[in-house]
């Protein structure tokens, strides 16, 4: 039982450090084999210009009014409650860069971390007592186009499918 805490724990500390890592470059091309083992399928973001794999686990939520017009664009649960919001927001930034600065002043937001997503600049990050991870990149006009993952504490298999689903992210 304490080597499967421990092991546990290692698994855990090694993706929480992937995903603030700076410089981390997330690849599609190393994770499309592992992806292909488990059902799911490409979910199209015309607003953004990209698409994302998702697997079938997390299914597609119907977006409220409010939610639409907050940015939304989708919303994937579990039956577990593991959520991806996925938001493409007007920032009316010049680049990642600045965003990144603009977050790096709210003292909310910790572990803010530069990484690269199928050869594209993102930043991620969280948000302090929510339990999530944040992936942002930057996809023009001002516009950033976000994926906030939760809960992340104690979620291994939601963990280890949110690396794969930010490995996913590509040009439509």
């Amino acid at each position: 039982m304490k080597k499967a805490t421990v092991l546990f724990l290692v698994l855990v500390f090694a993706i929480s450090t992937a995903l603030a890592a700076d410089g981390y470059n997330f690849l599609w091309s190393e994770s499309e084999q592992e992806a292909s083992e488990i059902d799911g399928e490409f979910h199209s973001f015309e607003t953004a210009g990209l698409k994302i794999w998702i697997p079938a686990v997390l299914e597609e939520q119907n977006l409220s009014d409010e939610e639409l017009q907050a940015g939304y664009i989708g919303i994937f649960a579990t039956q577990s409650h593991s959520v991806i919001k996925v938001t493409c927001i007007d920032e009316s930034v010049k680049s990642l860069e600045e965003y990144s600065a603009e977050l790096s002043d709210h003292p909310e937001i910790t572990g803010l971390a530069s990484m690269t997503v199928n050869g594209m600049p993102a930043l991620n990050y969280e948000v302090k007592d929510m339990d999530n991870t944040v992936v942002s990149l930057f996809v023009g006009d001002g516009r950033i186009l976000e994926l906030d993952f939760s809960p992340v504490t104690d979620n291994m298999g939601f963990i280890s499918a949110a690396m794969l689903i930010i490995a996913s992210i590509q040009p439509i």
